[in-house]
């Protein structure tokens, strides 16, 4: 079973007076942060949370996205904030973002991104686990210098790519047959 959707994201501006609440992005231009619970992006995993959450992190290695972020009592793993160019996990920056057009072309494929990529899980029964994933970024153009970042618009593929990854793992066959 699997459930697709938008992904819904839900930021706080840092500030004394915000209530700071959920997990805090870094190095994305303003201080963010954003509440996994609101996260649309999901699939139902056939096992249980600490089984998921195990096979998450090892999606986010054969993926090249280095763990930054491990908190097993929230159920997160991911990286809070990274510089990336050119390619993520095999394919070009703008199969995964939008962030604008440029005269060469995307500028997610030529633009320095800084990202976060999210994932968490959450127990729905004994034996099944929602697993959900966010993918949030900015991008620089360095030839401007100090230019102030943009935000880019995620298009939903490399959270999808991370949740089916981990249910296909519960899928698979074991060896032991």
């Amino acid at each position: 079973m699997r459930k697709a959707g938008v992904v819904l994201l839900s930021f706080l501006a840092a500030s004394p007076l915000a209530a700071q609440t959920g997990t805090r992005l870094s190095g994305l231009g303003p201080i963010m942060w954003v509440s996994m619970d609101t996260v649309q992006s999901w699939v139902l995993v056939p096992g249980n949370v600490a089984a998921v959450y195990q096979k998450a992190q090892e999606v986010y290695g054969a993926l090249k996205i280095k763990v930054t972020l491990l908190d097993s009592l929230a159920g997160q793993v991911g990286n809070t904030g990274f510089n990336q160019s050119g390619s993520l996990a095999g394919r070009r920056m703008s199969s995964w973002l939008r962030c604008g057009e440029g005269i060469t072309g995307p500028n997610a494929d030529s633009w320095r991104v800084t990202l976060a990529v999210l994932s968490s899980v959450e127990r729905v029964t004994k034996d099944t686990t929602r697993l959900r994933s966010i993918v949030v970024a900015t991008a620089r153009n360095l030839a401007q210098g100090s230019a102030t970042p943009m935000m880019c618009a995620t298009t939903g593929q490399l959270e999808e790519h991370i949740n089916l990854k981990v249910q296909a793992l519960f899928s698979a066959p074991s060896g032991n047959e």
